[in-house]
């Protein structure tokens, strides 16, 4: 009696069934097996991804998954639906038996601001951090006795143009200097 071990490759690339037949050397089938591939979408909800896409099986771990970006916004992970669902991760087994979704989740970063009243007092409004997507307004109650708030200024000379928000779309630490 002689056998021979053999392994076949295949890739897939496309959704769909295809079928592993395992025959002996005379051409007898021992055993037919369908395997079906689902195409798995991952949608970067405002981000970005090189691969939009995967193919995977029913109950096997969804393996490698793409790490999107977004400006402002750190990954917080892919989930199965595009608001709340549950995470998955790469080992996280396969339960959706049809063509299927993932959504990247974010969550949008936080940064400091100091303002340098330069011997002023903020009366009301002060402001010590911003978000990403949201900004902040900069406080106009600020007073010195004897001057007059000129406005704030991201240099320090004041030769920059006075500024009275942080606009929705900055990133990074900030600090604004009170002109008298």
């Amino acid at each position: 009696t002689k056998t021979t071990d053999a392994s076949v490759t295949k890739t897939v690339s496309a959704a769909g069934t295809y079928y592993l037949t395992v025959q002996d050397t005379s051409g007898n089938v021992s055993e037919t097996q369908s395997v079906t591939f689902y195409k798995t979408t991952l949608n970067a909800n405002g981000g970005s991804v090189s691969t939009t896409s995967k193919t995977v099986t029913y109950d096997s771990a969804y393996g490698t998954l793409r790490t999107p970006t977004r400006k402002g916004y750190p990954f917080v992970g892919w989930y199965t639906a595009a608001s709340s669902g549950t995470k998955v991760t790469e080992s996280t087994k396969v339960q959706t038996a049809s063509n299927h979704t993932l959504y990247a989740h974010w969550t949008p970063n936080t940064y400091g601001v100091t303002l340098n009243t330069n011997g002023g007092t903020i009366n009301s409004g002060n402001v010590t951090s911003y978000t990403y997507g949201t900004g902040a307004t900069l406080p106009t109650d600020v007073t010195k006795t004897g001057y007059t708030f000129g406005g704030w200024y991201a240099s320090a000379d004041f030769s920059d143009s006075a500024v009275t928000t942080v606009d929705t779309t900055e990133i990074g630490e900030k600090t604004y200097y009170a002109k008298w």
